[in-house]
């Protein structure tokens, strides 16, 4: 595509061949999406992974990911420190809709932080609810303090059984996880990796959790149960597999799941930061804030 007005600017599609240059470019702004996950986003995105060179330099980016014509959602949204404040961000927040609209999409989302925010809402979207980043030590005991409580809701017995997720049992997590977005993503939830935890009862999943590593931090989401306890126990029991491992646990949270926030606190979890989630268009699929916790902020 030509140049953006009369700056030396120009629009063009993320490939493979830039994953080490978009890595570079989350370090330089503070993220810590590693070379792995934009491989991934890349990927998924496709024609609705856009970027701004300077030259052959990529100095922003904005990704859009598609789920058919009802959803989008758009993340991986930075512009590097030394080309701030030059509107880079609303061009290519531009482009991704112009992408969206093209592709009749009906519903666009994102998670802004607070410096994005006005922009997002200057471009029509609109605010729904907090999503809080809740994190902690991975040496946090899971057991009681003498002090103070640290766990309040032991694992308790349960007629579901947790156990790792065999491939049937996968195909029922997505079709659990499609109730809650309103739209089926196979490929998103088949390329988070790590590994999958599903709750059981007889031959039926009803919840599960994904626990990978990123850059030494251990994220957890989505997660989802139908029963408070049974997610208590989900939990409990992914945080017992990676005791001892050092890092950091990373959970992404809606503020709306009273249920899941209760959880955390308990378990010595604070919040590190809140982004506020949003929508432009028809309205979003209604379950979302069931979630526990969400699968990443660029995907949902």
């Amino acid at each position: 595509m030509g140049e953006t007005d009369d700056r030396p600017f120009k629009f063009r599609n993320l490939s493979l061949k830039d994953v080490a240059f978009c890595a570079a470019l989350s370090r330089d702004v503070g993220w810590n999406q590693d070379e792995g996950v934009w491989s991934r986003m890349i990927e998924l995105c496709g024609r609705g992974a856009f970027c701004l060179v300077s030259g052959e330099r990529i100095v922003a980016t904005a990704l859009a990911l598609t789920y058919g014509t009802r959803l989008a959602w758009v993340g991986m949204v930075l512009t590097h420190p030394s080309f701030q404040k030059q509107g880079l961000g609303r061009l290519l927040m531009k482009q991704i809709l112009t992408y969206c609209e093209a592709a009749g999409v009906m519903t666009i989302m994102l998670d802004a932080t607070d410096a994005g925010r006005r922009l997002y809402e200057s471009i029509g979207f609109r605010a729904l609810h907090r999503v809080g980043t809740w994190t902690r030590r991975n040496e946090t005991p899971l057991v009681e303090n003498e002090e103070e409580t640290v766990i309040r809701q032991p694992e308790v017995a349960s007629p579901s059984e947790i156990r790792i997720a065999t491939p049937d049992q996968f195909d029922q997590v997505i079709r659990l996880d499609s109730q809650l977005l309103g739209v089926s993503r196979p490929r998103v939830i088949g390329s988070i990796g790590g590994t999958c935890w599903v709750a059981e009862r007889g031959a039926i999943v009803e919840g599960y959790l994904f626990a990978r590593t990123v850059v030494a931090e251990h994220r957890m989401g989505p997660w989802y149960h139908t029963d408070a306890q049974m997610a208590t126990n989900l939990l409990l029991h992914a945080l017992g597999r990676i005791s001892g491992l050092g890092g950091e646990v990373r959970l992404d949270i809606p503020e709306v799941n009273e249920a899941a926030v209760r959880i955390v606190h308990d378990l010595g979890f604070a919040t590190k930061r809140y982004v506020c989630r949003m929508t432009r268009g028809a309205p979003p699929p209604d379950r979302m804030a069931e979630q526990y916790s969400v699968a990443a902020f660029a995907t949902g």
